[in-house]
């Protein structure tokens, strides 16, 4: 499927999911409940996760995750994975820092499994899953008021109710600023637009009959060259879509623009 034919779906379903959203918006004197939304569903049904955006929440709490942990907290697990020996890791090919990082983990884990006790003490609500890269927290159902009452409880950062976003195109791109860096010049006086610069992109491939990717594929297209993976050939034609949207993201240059709508 082409990706204009996925993103006129996008759009139309994103409208329908504002919609519902902003008629189940909270409104709560808590600081730390915050309604806004923080993540997006991803179910394989649309009304499916409608229903349950409803009544999931993302509770994070007030220890960093893996991805936020600040430099020093790193260096100190990386300091401490020191005193692990080749022996000692039965001859694992890991390195300083992936011990760190790993002990890291575990201390978020220990720090999760302490605060289920508190979860566990509301019967009402049931845990759907943990997160520890992005953020520290976990993703649970529950009624208004009981999440009310997570919020409030020590060492919680915030809870913001799992509610369905949808990002276009259209918006992203002007959202970042990237068509005021268009207006602008680099030392040499050329657009800044990615003139002359090629990415490479590892997907699942891209349509380059699409007329907003240059509609052809070699040699002076945009897309001019490729390999596929799977089938083995020189042929990088995009059986899934994915990687058709992310070279949109890049270089898409016609009816969407991308962010270097210049580039190859």
């Amino acid at each position: 499927m082409r990706i204009w034919f996925r993103i006129a779906w996008v759009i139309a379903m994103s409208i329908f999911s504002f919609n519902a959203a902003a008629s189940e918006f909270v409104n709560v004197t808590s600081s730390k409940l915050d309604a806004r939304t923080v993540s997006s569903l991803k179910k394989t049904s649309l009304r499916t996760s409608l229903t349950q955006a409803q009544r999931k929440w993302i509770v994070e709490l007030d220890d960093a995750s893996l991805l936020a942990s600040k430099g020093n907290e790193i260096f100190h697990y990386h300091k401490s994975a020191n005193q692990f020996t080749r022996e000692e890791t039965q001859n694992e090919s890991l390195t300083t820092t992936e011990h760190a990082i790993t002990a890291r983990l575990e201390h978020i884990n220990a720090v999760q499994r302490n605060f289920l006790h508190v979860i566990d003490s509301m019967p009402s609500i049931e845990v759907h899953s943990t997160l520890s890269k992005t953020i520290n927290g976990f993703v649970i159902s529950a009624s208004e008021e009981d999440a009310l009452s997570l919020a409030n409880s020590k060492g919680v950062k915030r809870v913001v109710k799992d509610t369905i976003v949808a990002k276009q195109l259209s918006n992203s791109v002007t959202m970042i600023g990237a068509d005021e860096i268009w207006q602008r010049k680099d030392r040499s006086q050329r657009d800044i637009t990615g003139h002359g610069i090629t990415v490479a992109v590892i997907d699942t491939g891209v349509d380059f009959t699409h007329p907003d990717l240059g509609g052809g594929f070699g040699a002076g297209c945009k897309v001019s060259s490729g390999y596929d993976f799977v089938d083995g050939d020189d042929i990088p034609d995009d059986v899934d879509g994915h990687g058709t949207h992310v070279a949109g993201i890049i270089a898409a240059n016609g009816t969407l623009r991308g962010v270097a709508p210049a580039a190859n």
